[in-house]
């Protein structure tokens, strides 16, 4: 099985320069949407409650499409 993966990666070896420009070209091309505005951290619930979220994520939890934060994941689930 080993013998297998070392000649599969021998047979990859003339097409990396090739693989390396389609990256470049794949990233120099595809676009990069702003963040949602807004406040960011802590929300107060309705008194004097304090209740903590940590978010953890990438496009979703930093609010990527949407124009504020409240309209994202996080706000969404704060209201509820």
């Amino acid at each position: 099985m080993r013998l297998l993966y070392f000649f599969g990666s021998i047979i990859i070896v003339p097409f990396l320069p090739f693989l390396y420009f389609q990256g470049k070209r794949v990233r120099a091309s595809t676009p990069r949407l702003p963040e949602a505005k807004g406040n960011t951290g802590m929300v107060k619930l309705e008194g004097d409650q304090e209740f903590r979220f940590i978010f953890l994520g990438e496009s979703s939890i930093a609010g990527v499409g949407v124009n504020h934060h409240e309209e994202g994941f996080a706000g969404v689930l704060q209201k509820n």
